[in-house]
Order: structure tokens, then sequence, then C-alpha cells
């Protein structure tokens, strides 16, 4: 009776389990795997409420690709990575997972095939399944440093149907970015096979310390490139729901894609008025946001690092910028079932399993995690690799 775009709903993993246990028992939790910043005590949410409570209601006059004053305002917003970036070439969506759903939709029939980056966020995959597309993995690998698998790209993207290439930079959960070589890879191997490129670039006004400002594919000129952003890492506000698709590339293919996009928006209608109305008033809130999150961050990185030179088990792993620590834990079981046991003890990280991460055992840590708790779950994670 049913699609195959939902997979069978098993039995919830043991994971799930004994957190919903823990959490059934009341048991302290120092949590450690919360990405959302409004638990996180992050979000401006004192100022977005006056200003949505200052905004009026409007008449009904959806724009599908969004209400203009709004795609003005992203576009100022995104001035520093591409200046010559106009209103026009913005598309507004519900959320970044929206902006992927119609861009996987707008470039893929059924059956073709996305490339995707590995490790990376687990909701690609069944966000194309939804849509009939196929996922294909490509690997970023680790010997020190990540760096794109180019010989195992190269026959990911030689395969039949992929149609194109999505990268994360930062990467979630490795924080890692490609260097310029792994870029022109990346973008020669587009160019070569007719493929798009979709940049998820939510988190990549969060660099860490000491590293310069990350890059942006907003200005490709080569190859139809879409970067997509949104207000929930942008400015901590992920209940607002407004996120963007930015359109470069080759002025005859960004036209078509815009044409296309405005034929596929236009059957939802999916960001509310109120806050595109408002977008320019709460986008002005990013600044102040992006220096708490990076204090933060800062903060929660030194903890963790004199965790690891304390503790020779553990080794968190290099990164340039995003909200995650990936730390490599010994892999003496499953880091699933690692990650169990650091839940009976009080703590909760995701198992790197959870995004693909191998080989070996690893732990994701949310660097945005109050402080205080931070440290205490820090504690409890050398303790549990402490050999009595």
């Amino acid at each position: 009776m049913f699609s195959n775009r939902v997979p069978p709903l098993d039995a919830p993993n043991p994971y799930t389990l004994a957190l919903d246990t823990a959490r059934l028992r009341g048991a302290p939790l120092y949590d450690l795997a919360s990405f959302d910043p409004t638990r996180a005590g992050l979000s401006p949410l004192a100022q977005a409420r006056a200003i949505l409570a200052a905004q009026s209601l409007p008449a009904h006059a959806p724009e599908p690709l969004g209400e203009s004053a709004a795609r003005a305002a992203v576009a100022e917003a995104l001035r520093e990575a591409a200046p010559a970036l106009g209103a026009d070439q913005v598309i507004l969506t519900a959320s970044t997972s929206d902006s992927d759903a119609q861009l996987f939709r707008l470039l893929c029939d059924p059956g073709d095939a996305v490339l995707l980056p590995s490790p990376s966020y687990p909701l690609f995959e069944p966000i194309a399944r939804a849509d009939g597309v196929r996922a294909i993995p490509y690997r970023l690998a680790f010997d020190g440093a990540w760096h794109l698998d180019r010989a195992a790209f190269a026959q990911a993207a030689a395969q039949p149907g992929v149609r194109a290439i999505v990268t994360v930079e930062p990467n979630l959960p490795t924080g890692s970015v490609l260097d310029a070589g792994d870029r022109a890879c990346l973008r020669d191997t587009a160019a070569q096979y007719g493929l798009a490129i979709i940049a998820d670039e939510v988190f990549r006004a969060h660099a860490w310390p000491g590293h310069a400002p990350l890059a942006s594919w907003l200005a490709e000129t080569d190859v139809l490139t879409f970067a997509l952003g949104g207000l929930s890492k942008h400015c901590g506000l992920p209940q607002l729901k407004l996120g963007w698709i930015a359109v470069t590339g080759p002025s005859h293919l960004t036209r078509q894609a815009l044409a296309r996009l405005e034929w596929l928006c236009d059957l939802s209608l999916s960001v509310n008025a109120p806050v595109q109305y408002a977008a320019a008033s709460l986008l002005a809130l990013h600044e102040p946001f992006v220096a708490r999150v990076g204090k933060r961050v800062a903060e929660n990185l030194a903890t963790l690092d004199r965790a690891c030179a304390a503790q020779p088990a553990l080794q968190r792993l290099p990164g340039a910028g995003g909200w995650a620590a990936v730390v490599r834990v010994p892999a003496f079981e499953s880091d699933e079932t690692l990650a169990v046991r650091a839940i009976e003890r009080g703590l909760v990280v995701h198992p790197g399993q959870f995004y693909d991460l191998a080989p070996g055992a690893h732990f994701v840590l949310s660097l945005i995690t109050d402080p205080r708790t931070f440290s205490r779950g820090v504690d409890e994670l050398q303790a549990m690799f402490t050999i009595a």
C-alpha cells in the first residue's frame, strides 16, 4: 500500500532506546549532543519577538520565489561573499532541508542521483529518497587532515544518472573545508560531466579561532551553483523557518534554473509572510549572534583540547568551523555501543556512525553546549576511558 520512498520504520535503535529510558527515569544527563541554539541560550529570542510583534500582517500576495524586499535583504547579507549577487538570484524557502528537496526536484528525474559527502549530515539521503533520487556517497578521507578522496570521487561522478554534487562547508560533523586543490577538483568534475553544485554553507560564518573567514561557492561563474543558508544558523532562529538558495554560474543556466524553481515553489508557497516581511530586521541580528557563538565555541574547544591532552585515549580531529567536534575514542566496541554506555553514565554524545564516520570509533560533541555542562560532560568522557 505504501511508497518505497518511506523506509520500513523499525524499532528504535539501541542508542535511542537508551536515551529515552534515561530521560524517563529522570536521570541527570550532561547533554553534549544538542545543536539547537535556542536550548543553548544563544538565540536572540527577545529581539526576534519584538521584531515580529511590530510586524503588521500583510495582505495575501504570494510570490513564489519570495517577497522582493526579503530577497534583497538576503542578497545584502551575502554581499561580503558575492558583491555582485542580485536579489533576483535569491530564492526563499522554509529551511535548508526544503532547499535541498526543491533542488533535487529541479535537477533530478526519479532514479537520477546526487553525490553526497561522507561523513556528513544524515538527512541528505532520506530527503533524496523521498523524491525518488539516489544518493551516491563520496568519501572525505582523514590522514591527519581532511581531504577529498579524488580517485573515489571521480569514480562516483562518472556513474550514470548523476546530476549534482552536494558539498557541505564547513562539514557537519567534521568542521572541515576543502582546500584549494580539492575545490578545483570538485569544480572541474562538475564542469566535465555537466553537474550542478549544491553548496550547503549554513555554518560558513562560524569559523573556529585561528581560522580565516571561510570561503563561499557564491563567486562561482563556470558551473551552475546553488549556495544554501538560513536563519537557523545565520541568526540562531531555527523556529522561524526561513532558508534561502543563492544561484550563481553561467547566466543562461541561472535564468533557466530560476524560472523552473519559480514553478516548483509556486506549488507550495511554503515561506510564511510575516517572517519574510521582517527578514531585514531579523538578519541584522546576525553579527551579535555569531560573536556569542564564537566565544562559546572557543571556550568549549579549549576545554576539550585540555581534556584530550590529559587523556591520550582521546583525540580531537582537526576542523575549521561549525558547531561540532569529532573525538576519536578507543574502538574496543562500536561507537554506538560506546555511546549507549556513555548514556548509562549520564553523558549524551552522538556516535560517529550516525554521520558515517569511519574507520574507528568516534563521538560527536556539540560545541554550543553551555560551558558548565560541556566541562562536566568532558570530565565524564575522560573518566569513561580512564583505565583504573
